[in-house]
């Protein structure tokens, strides 16, 4: 259990017992789970299709939320009820998990099935009971038969698409086998994460600038022009966090001079103090650090607050720890104002806000750095 009336108990009480809970009330779907977003005035948009991604962020998040002791059984129950359209609805019959529940949702997204191995490590670390771990192996069984590709990594989707590889989905599923082998204890686990290491190392980490390369053709190079050059600091952050994670449980220290070249890169280029005296994170940059949208918007803040908490754990960095508290203080009182469960997503370079829809996947960004501020340095 964390202190909570610690400085930064003060985050996993409002995730616990203000927002989550809140969420988990309004945000659900009359056929069951929960809904896409909400509208900016707070109504549910359950006109939607109901997302793979969305169901698997949210059983991990109100699974965080039981782990953090909430009160009663509401936060099992959510995980479960998203849980449950995941593998009752949106199972496809010739392997894998549809994409939504909409007439045109069965693609099957590895981005997303990333996210299923997740939430399915994290259902079995709250309830203790292996069955989820048979969906974890499903999923990881169904990329490595149908979603591998021969220049390396996976597919971006079983279906054709013309759209870019893509960094992202390799990073989400080191995520989950990271959660996969410190929830069942199994070897395989971590032997596959340093699969991926090795993706990061060889294709998605620009050696030349010490950045992260987004977009990629099918061999795995850097896409021609502005897509290529595209550098989002959320996501360095985000492999920051996951690097250190994977080099304490492996102690690979390959990773390491990786690491600092890119919170270097992230702190130098991709944090700066706005008009209205806050720090924030930018949403890209180029690879050379030349800003490519100024916008803040709700996730990479998050990621920041995950990386510099992994900093301090890491390297004993007590000032990293300090910033992580402030900057997710400071995120509260920007993005989510006097509202216990509405938030900007996106802020312009004069601070106003530039959606309408808050998005519900988003709860998983703030759920994580919630419960990593409560873990600790």
């Amino acid at each position: 259990m964390p202190d909570f009336a610690s400085p930064r108990g003060h985050a996993g009480r409002w995730l616990i017992e203000e927002l989550l809970p809140g969420w988990a009330r309004v945000a659900r779907h009359p056929g069951g789970g929960f809904v896409s977003g909400l509208s900016a005035s707070g109504e549910p948009l359950a006109g939607q299709p109901r997302t793979l991604l969305v169901q698997a962020r949210l059983a991990y998040s109100f699974a965080v939320a039981h782990r953090l002791g909430a009160r009663g059984n509401w936060a099992l129950t959510a995980a479960k009820a998203a849980f449950a359209v995941i593998v009752d609805e949106l199972r496809s019959a010739d392997g894998g998990f549809r994409q939504s529940t909409g007439p045109e949702g069965g693609t099957r997204d590895f981005y997303d099935h990333a996210f299923v191995a997740f939430a399915s490590a994290w259902m079995e670390h709250v309830t203790g009971d292996a069955g989820y771990r048979s969906v974890l192996r499903e999923t990881i069984a169904f990329l490595d038969d149908r979603m591998v590709h021969p220049a390396g990594g996976y597919r971006e989707s079983l279906e054709p698409s013309t759209a870019p590889r893509r960094q992202n989905p390799h990073m989400h599923l080191l995520e989950a086998l990271l959660a996969a082998h410190r929830v069942t204890g199994e070897a395989e686990w971590l032997m596959r994460a340093r699969g991926v290491v090795d993706l990061f190392l060889a294709h998605f980490f620009d050696a030349r600038t010490g950045s992260l390369i987004e977009f990629m053709t099918e061999d795995l190079a850097p896409c021609p022009g502005e897509r290529g050059d595209w550098r989002e600091p959320g996501h360095h952050f985000e492999w920051v966090w996951l690097l250190l994670e994977y080099q304490a449980l492996s102690a690979d220290t390959r990773v390491l001079a990786p690491v600092e070249r890119l919170y270097a890169s992230a702190m130098q280029h991709g944090v700066r103090v706005f008009a209205d005296s806050r720090t924030g994170v930018i949403e890209a940059m180029n690879a050379t650090g030349d800003p490519l949208s100024l916008d803040r918007l709700l996730w990479p803040q998050t990621e920041y607050v995950k990386a510099e908490i992994a900093w301090a754990r890491h390297f004993g960095d007590s000032d990293a720890a300090k910033r992580a508290e402030r900057h997710f203080m400071d995120m509260r009182e920007l993005f989510f104002g006097n509202g216990a469960l509405l938030w900007a997503n996106r802020l312009g370079l004069d601070g106003s806000s530039r959606e309408d829809i808050v998005p519900t996947r988003v709860l998983y960004h703030v759920a994580f750095a919630a419960a990593e501020l409560e873990r600790g340095a």
